[in-house]
């Protein structure tokens, strides 16, 4: 019994050490802004995080609309309402679905792929180097992947939902024979510019969260290669949680009231 309240303590205070960590991680690498990265060192990371993503980004969001339609119009007949299938999937995508489902995505793309370089650069001590040579590891490193992701994902964002509201005319379009000028009066007539700026600023949110938790498991993975494979797992679970939790409270902040 002793035995396991001391484990029990053990893990709560190894829960705030790691929470704390992580605070002061995060306010070091907003701190390392200033001097602003070079935009040539920030170029890779634009490349990496936009193009290197359109085509999976590109295909998860044209099933997502796809299988929307079919699910949609199946439900709606029942009520005669199949008619306004494009209004329903154009607000949920860009509310929800397309915010959330390109973080997700990033989350196991970009998360680990900074966690694994960053961890990779941790045991073979090029990051000790850095420090050494006075450049700062979190304006080297750090800063310039979150101003890459902070242009970068909401435009990925945008085009998921093009994609994904485009797959879905593609499904309704030939089981309803609905025009594309009514389809898109439908979509016209439901969304307004809340939904889509509701949507443009949680994958904001979500960005900063993809980045910052895949460089902090990558800058303090320790054990070699097998500590780089944790670091890279731990990293995508917990971006996706973050993720999960932020969308909450953000969904409550725009739409609780």
């Amino acid at each position: 019994m002793i035995y396991y309240q001391a484990m029990q303590v053990t893990k709560i205070t190894e829960f705030i050490q790691t929470v704390g960590r992580f605070s002061l991680f995060t306010g070091r690498s907003y701190r390392s802004f200033l001097p602003i990265p070079p935009f040539s060192h920030m170029f890779k990371d634009f490349y990496e995080i936009s193009v290197r993503s359109l085509p999976i980004i590109a295909l998860v969001s044209a099933f997502m609309g796809i299988i929307m339609s079919y699910q949609l119009i199946y439900e709606l007949r029942t009520f005669g309402a199949e008619m306004y299938v494009g209004g329903i999937v154009a607000v949920a995508v860009c509310r929800e679905l397309g915010p959330v489902f390109a973080a997700m995505i990033l989350a196991g793309r970009l998360s680990s792929g900074i966690a694994a370089e960053l961890g990779t650069m941790r045991i073979s001590e090029q990051i000790d180097a850095l420090e050494i040579m006075s450049v700062n590891p979190h304006n080297y490193l750090v800063a310039p992947r979150l101003v890459a992701a902070l242009f970068m994902i909401p435009l990925l964002t945008v085009f998921a939902d093009a994609i994904a509201i485009g797959a879905s005319y593609l499904v309704a379009g030939k089981i309803l024979n609905i025009h594309i000028l009514k389809y898109m009066d439908n979509i016209r007539f439901y969304l307004d510019s809340m939904d889509i700026l509701s949507g443009l600023l949680k994958s904001v949110a979500f960005s900063q969260i993809i980045v910052i938790v895949g460089s902090y498991f990558g800058y303090y993975t320790r054990g070699g290669a097998e500590g780089v494979g944790k670091s890279t797992t731990n990293a995508v679970v917990t971006a996706s949680i973050m993720i999960l939790v932020a969308d909450y409270f953000l969904t409550a902040l725009f739409f609780g009231g």
